[in-house]
């Protein structure tokens, strides 16, 4: 009998099926690769995603096919990332935006996964370092853990930008 076991971290494997097994590495699909792939699944090249936020999914999943039509699925893009860093702490501005997040049910496992690889690029700008980008990086490493903690979303999301 064979057993085909795929994954992204070998280290998931347990040692005694890891010794025992014979490995295959694969390369990432290219940038042009996963366009092509993920218009075929999604059958629609959608006009709402720019090639700039196409090209920020694929850096940020590492060309994973499958994260990239989650961050599809959910309508993360670049846009809404930068009006809620730009609304940070003010409530007004990010309420509105947190309520259309949670109307619209995103994978918030996507959303912050990308949200945080948007935050380093941001917080590598000088001119967007506000000194606190490590405050907001734990940030979101605390709302990925109350949200695995069934905490309701729409309190985790505005502590994480409140």
């Amino acid at each position: 009998q064979v057993f085909i076991l795929v994954t992204s971290r070998l280290s998931g494997i347990l040692p005694t099926l890891r010794s025992r097994s014979v490995k295959f590495y694969f390369c990432s699909p290219t940038l042009a690769e996963v366009k092509e792939i993920t218009q075929q699944k999604t059958k629609v090249n959608d006009p709402q995603v720019d090639e700039d936020t196409f090209n920020f999914l694929y850096k940020s999943f590492n060309g994973s096919v499958s994260m990239i039509l989650r961050a599809l699925q959910s309508h993360v893009s670049l846009t809404t990332f930068d009006e809620l860093l730009n609304a940070r702490g003010k409530f007004d501005r990010v309420n509105p935006l947190i309520k259309s997040l949670v109307s619209e049910e995103v994978d918030l496992d996507v959303f912050l996964q990308a949200l945080r690889q948007h935050s380093l690029s941001r917080f590598a700008n000088p001119q967007h370092n506000d000194g606190e980008g490590v405050v907001f990086l734990k940030k979101i490493k605390r709302a990925e853990t109350q949200l695995a903690k069934h905490i309701p979303v729409d309190f985790v999301l505005e502590n994480l930008f409140l």
